[in-house]
Formats: C-alpha cells, structure tokens, sequence
C-alpha cells in the first residue's frame, strides 16, 4: 500500500474524499477487525507520524523555493497544508475511538527523518516487551516466536524516539 489504510480516518475526511457516514462508519468498524487480528495473535504495530505545524511549512516553503524539490508537491499537497489543525483534530478524534479499544496507535512527534529511527526503535521495544511477556499457547509451539503474542502500546515519543 502507498498510504495508510487509515486515511480514512484522517485524510479523506479532512479534504472531503469520503462522507460523515462513511467517516463514523470506519471509525467503528477498524477498532472492531483489529481486535480480531490481535486476539488471533499478531502484534498489530501502528503509528500515527506528527510533523510540527511550523516544521511542515519549514519543509514546504522549502519546497516551493527550491526547483529541484518542486516536484513533491501537488495541487492536493499545497490545499492540505492549510488543514494542518484540522488534521490533528481527526488525529485526536482517531485517538478516542482508539482509547477504548484492543490496540493504540505509537505517536511519533518530529522531523521526518528522525520519525523513521523513532519508528523503528519503537517496533523494536514492542517485540522485545512482547518476546519477555510471552509464555508458549497452541500457537507457539517452539515458545520463541511472536506468534500468540498479545499486546497493545499507547505512548507519545519524541523526535528521538524515546518515551
């Protein structure tokens, strides 16, 4: 997939791709089939990744000053970067109909190209946490996978990475 399967919950509500009905009726559904894949034993890692409104227009600024990085945006980049609060209501609305569900979303705050070490430190924690918690099911029959492992983590880091 190029993009979340989440945009739903945020990008086609906030530009106007998809319905309030459609909207409302994902954000019951999705916390209802990932609680299926957890309770089926997958570690369901997600992340939610947060640009500074004032970094975005660092970066976009940048973008449209620079002719060999004009290319990364589009017609549909340059409208949204106006809805950047309305983004991060969706986020917090997303949040709250995760909060009372099986699994979270990591919420990684920062420069984009320190998002991805934070991200990947992030998975890496999870498996290990998951790895000293598991005890062996049907499911695990060698005990050392992460198969049968169940887990859900609701943290905020910041741009390195850390809790």
């Amino acid at each position: 997939m190029p993009r979340s399967w989440y945009n739903r919950a945020g990008v086609e509500i906030v530009m106007g791709f998809c319905t309030k009905a459609q909207h409302r009726r994902f954000l019951e559904v999705c916390p209802e089939f990932e609680k299926y894949i957890v309770d089926d034993g997958i570690l369901l890692v997600k992340f939610w990744l947060e640009v500074s409104d004032e970094d975005q227009k660092r970066r976009f600024e940048a973008r449209i000053n620079d002719p060999l990085r004009q290319w990364k945006l589009s017609p549909t980049d340059l409208y949204s970067r106006s809805r950047w609060y309305e983004y991060s209501r969706a986020r917090e609305e997303r949040a709250r109909e995760d909060g009372a569900q099986t699994t979270g979303h990591e919420l990684l705050k920062g420069a984009p190209q320190r998002i991805a070490g934070g991200a990947l430190h992030a998975v890496g924690e999870m498996v290990d946490a998951e790895k000293e918690q598991a005890q062996p099911t049907e499911e695990t029959h060698d005990g050392g996978g992460i198969h049968g492992l169940r887990g859900s983590f609701h943290r905020d880091r910041d741009r390195s990475g850390h809790a």
